[in-house]
């Protein structure tokens, strides 16, 4: 099934674009579809917040990135941030973890289903 992605490059620069993603997708499959858009990497997931709607969404970056050395990504922290303070409002947001790399964001659909 054609799915939008969003591609949160750590640079900064983003883009839109599509990929073909199963419509109950399995772990192994959701992986082999993200990992090209992430440098390659093992995919890990997290749910962030639709800035428009406050929806759920799915995002994916390299669960490795950060031992990899790879740059923190600030588009991605401020969404993964956004979601878990909506959830936790009294937690100091720089205690949290910061995602590093590029990172995917499906767009217009629940792909995750806790990866079963």
């Amino acid at each position: 099934m054609e799915t939008a992605v969003i591609v949160l490059h750590a640079n900064g620069v983003n883009c839109e674009t599509t990929i073909e993603i199963a419509e109950e997708p399995t772990l192994p499959e959701l992986r082999r579809a993200i990992s090209p858009l992430i440098g390659g990497g093992t995919a890990c997931h997290v749910s962030v917040l639709n800035p428009q709607t406050g929806g759920r969404r799915d995002m994916f970056y390299d669960e490795l990135a950060g031992p990899k050395g790879l740059p923190r990504n600030d588009d991605a922290t401020a969404m993964y941030r956004r979601a878990y303070l909506a959830r936790f409002p009294d937690v100091d947001p720089e205690a949290l973890d910061w995602v590093a790399g590029d990172a995917v964001v499906v767009k217009d659909r629940s792909v995750w289903s806790n990866g079963e």
